[in-house]
């Protein structure tokens, strides 16, 4: 009987488990307008707050003082690289046109080298397609893309102060769940946010030698995507890449192109991060691809952003609970 009530009680726990995991999944989708950039924040707060004791301790300023100086520097590199992004479109927007002819003109070479080896390709639907596509359209829909990042944006900003305003100036106790979270993200964001940003500079100074239009966009993007694991540097190399055969072809400018960003991407995702990162989210590779895929689904692109610092984060937490210990564990690959 006693036996039989074990077998009651775990399945009660593994259905108890399952209904909340499923509920907790819904309410992340339902809310995350809200959820998400309050999440941002609490990332940003985390990674911000080490910064603004530092240069508190450096400047000997008072607390506000160095307040105000972190946000003034952030948003003039902001503003700066908002200024530059929109620079670049403006010149695309301008040579919409010229990028079609282009294309059409690959497309007719391509077309030529292909009907050398036998086979047909129907040039005539492509360019036909070619120019039917709705360039300009998908630009508004980018600058409504925009407005909204930039609301969240100022969400996001609006969550951050508060945090940093209710954060008390005296130094913080260093044990507890609090602090080690905070501890972790803050690290991992800070050195992730230096690696990702020497990858976007060093993406931008080849672009740039190679005469690659919108470089810097290019570059911004590559900094961003950097923050994704696994996949998102697979991405950035390859966005410049259309851009580059339409108006050089496969010659040396793509191949240059091409294998430069293979190289810094492998050489700091391989090298650099891994010194700079060393083991200090303890999570493994496995757990890291399965909560990306998660956090895709629930959240989107924003999910994929902040899969590493959540799953850490719940890592911690799962590791401070005894009936949770072995989950906690297995995220970090210790299957003992």
């Amino acid at each position: 009987m006693e036996h039989m009530n074990n077998s009651y009680d775990k399945i009660n726990n593994v259905c108890l488990i399952i209904l909340a995991t499923v509920a907790s999944v819904s309410a992340l989708i339902y809310t995350k307008v809200i959820m998400i950039p309050f999440v941002i924040s609490i990332f940003f707060f985390a990674a911000l707050s080490p910064i603004i004791r530092t240069i508190q301790k450096r400047l000997k300023a008072p607390r506000p003082v160095a307040v105000v100086t972190c946000f003034l520097i952030i948003g003039l590199f902001t503003a700066l690289a908002w200024l530059l992004i929109i620079e670049s479109f403006m010149t695309f927007y301008d040579d919409i046109d010229t990028y079609k002819s282009k294309a059409i003109v690959f497309v007719d070479t391509v077309s030529i080298w292909v009907s050398s080896f036998g086979f047909n390709l129907e040039s005539d639907f492509i360019q036909q397609e070619i120019r039917a596509l709705p360039l300009v359209a998908w630009l508004k829909q980018f600058s409504g893309g925009l407005a909204t990042f930039l609301g969240n944006t100022f969400l996001v900003f609006v969550f951050t102060v508060f945090l940093i305003i209710s954060e008390k100036n005296a130094k913080l106790e260093k044990k507890g769940l609090w602090f080690d979270v905070k501890d972790k993200v803050s690290r991992y964001i800070i050195l992730k946010f230096l690696s990702s940003f020497i990858t976007g500079v060093s993406v931008c100074i080849l672009l740039y030698a190679l005469n690659v239009e919108m470089a810097f966009v290019f570059a911004f993007i590559t900094f961003l995507f950097n923050f994704i694991p696994n996949i998102g540097s697979i991405v950035a190399a390859t966005l410049p890449l259309p851009i580059i055969l339409i108006n050089s072809g496969f010659g040396l400018t793509f191949l240059a192109a091409l294998g430069g960003q293979i190289f810094i991407h492998s050489l700091i995702g391989t090298v650099l991060e891994p010194k700079l990162l060393g083991s200090k989210m303890d999570l493994h590779p496995i757990a890291v691809l399965v909560f990306l895929i998660f956090w895709g689904l629930v959240w989107g692109v924003p999910g994929m952003f902040l899969a590493v610092p959540i799953t850490a984060v719940l890592k911690i937490v799962l590791s401070r609970i005894e009936s949770t210990k072995s989950f906690a564990e297995l995220l970090a690959g210790r299957m003992s």
